[in-house]
């Protein structure tokens, strides 16, 4: 969460990427690629935000600045490999071509009206980022389980990629035993991406033990995730959420 919009922007004159920038450097410590997360994403951001206006160009003005603000600070930062430049944009009620997009949290629609944020942002992001840094989409319940939701982030992701704003998709993989995609439906869904020239990563993957019967039925789903990506030459990263089940963003859930 230290390269999050709230983490970064704590009120309007705050611009503080430190805990960011602290991340990013343990990263290389070790030795691998950075993966920042997220440019902009319609839940939890700042709550100064939130209140800051009730006028649509005020508030994209701060997004803009924002992003492009952070841009600025890591383009030359050989360590991020890509950007999730949008998170969770495409509500859960969508379905196939329609896609309703999220415009705001619970509290506050603070940017209802800009209906053409997703292309403005990734233009933004394409304009501002080394062109070897890879520009994503990072949405749950596109993995083939839920197809309605599926094919609508397959139709935005598609909408992007046609005008050459987006390079690849994160499928986020929090499942259970109950809720997950077999290998088959997730084999349809990369080989989809591939047919339009999209890289797909398997992002936050873990499967909670709630639901299931065995650890053999955790083991499952792995190797059925893992199966369907390596066979395929376009899915060319996978991230766990946590190194164990303990560590999850759901402990509870996971034991």
């Amino acid at each position: 969460n230290e390269c999050k919009f709230y983490s970064i922007q704590k009120s309007l004159d705050n611009f503080d990427p430190s805990e960011c920038d602290a991340s990013i450097k343990y990263a290389k410590e070790k030795g691998a690629i950075y993966r920042g997360h997220a440019l902009f994403w319609p839940h939890y951001n700042p709550e100064w935000f939130k209140t800051y206006s009730t006028n649509v160009e005020d508030n994209k003005a701060v997004i803009i600045d924002y992003i492009t603000k952070i841009l600025d600070h890591y383009k030359d930062e050989e360590s991020i490999a890509y950007w999730d430049v949008l998170n969770e944009c495409v509500k859960d009620d969508s379905d196939g071509d329609h896609v309703n997009l999220r415009v705001g949290d619970n509290s506050a629609d603070y940017y209802l009206g800009w209906d053409t944020y997703p292309e403005d942002i990734f233009t933004l992001a394409r304009e501002h980022t080394n062109p070897n840094v890879k520009l994503c989409y990072n949405d749950y319940y596109n993995d083939g389980f839920n197809k309605t939701k599926t094919d609508a982030v397959y139709s935005f992701v598609k909408s992007l990629k046609q005008k050459d704003l987006v390079d690849c998709v994160g499928l986020q993989m929090h499942n259970s035993c109950e809720i997950a995609p077999n290998y088959d439906q997730l084999y349809e869904v990369i080989s989809r991406y591939e047919s339009i020239g999209v890289e797909v990563h398997l992002t936050e993957m873990d499967i909670s033990m709630k639901k299931c019967k065995s650890y053999e039925d955790q083991r499952k789903f792995y190797n059925d995730a893992f199966k369907a990506c390596f066979d395929h030459s376009n899915c060319k990263v996978y991230t766990l959420w946590g190194l164990y089940d303990a560590e999850s963003w759901i402990g509870e859930k996971y034991e």
